[in-house]
């Protein structure tokens, strides 16, 4: 059953504009000319959804990939919104692809593990 939601919501977050993100890439790019492991672990997740909507992402696809809806999807790319919600953050993780540890949501950096 979980493999069966994981599949059917990674196929409609494609359709809906959010490409899936290797989860190297986030240990490895840059997002607005900072390392982009340094944006995630900074939680800056303004940043992180003006990256990916420059480079294709919808507002849709971001509110269906992190749980969270269109309008606050709009507040925190415009930075009127930050997000300091564990559970929000856990959401946007799993719905963007991003290691627990690299955001700092786990006890040690996906690295080490």
């Amino acid at each position: 059953m979980v493999l069966e939601e994981t599949r059917v919501k990674s196929e409609h977050r494609r359709s809906a504009g959010v490409a899936a993100v290797p989860a190297a890439w986030w240990r490895t790019e840059l997002i607005e000319g900072q390392p982009a492991r340094d944006v995630v672990a900074a939680r800056d997740i303004g940043a992180m959804l003006r990256f990916l909507r420059a480079n294709g992402a919808t507002v849709l696809g971001l509110s269906i990939a992190t749980g969270l809806s269109e309008t606050r999807v709009r507040a925190i790319l415009s930075g009127a919104q930050r997000v300091t919600s564990y559970e929000v953050l856990e959401r946007i993780a799993t719905g963007l692809g991003i290691p627990r540890g690299v955001m700092g949501l786990a006890y040690i950096d996906d690295d080490q593990a």
